[in-house]
């Protein structure tokens, strides 16, 4: 069996370039929340540019650095 050139240099530079990130503490643990709503408008949230102070809990996790919002979320399936 002969290797592809081209797909060895590519393996060798994706080793490099993943020894170059920092490393992570083993035990180091993150909280992830994924909020979904399906019948609400984001206009009308405080997060998303309301008046009204309709999120104050997510508004301030925003204001705090500790929420991202996203535009758009795409899924796969129906």
């Amino acid at each position: 069996m002969r290797l592809d050139p081209l797909a060895v240099i590519r393996a060798q530079r994706e080793r490099d370039i993943a020894s170059s990130y920092p490393s992570v503490p083993a035990r180091q643990k993150k909280n992830l929340f994924v909020i979904t709503v399906g019948a609400l408008r984001a206009d009308r949230t405080s997060i998303y540019g309301s008046s009204r102070d309709t999120t104050p809990f997510l508004r301030k996790l925003q204001r705090d650095g500790r929420l991202t919002c996203v535009d758009n979320a795409f899924s796969i399936c129906t």
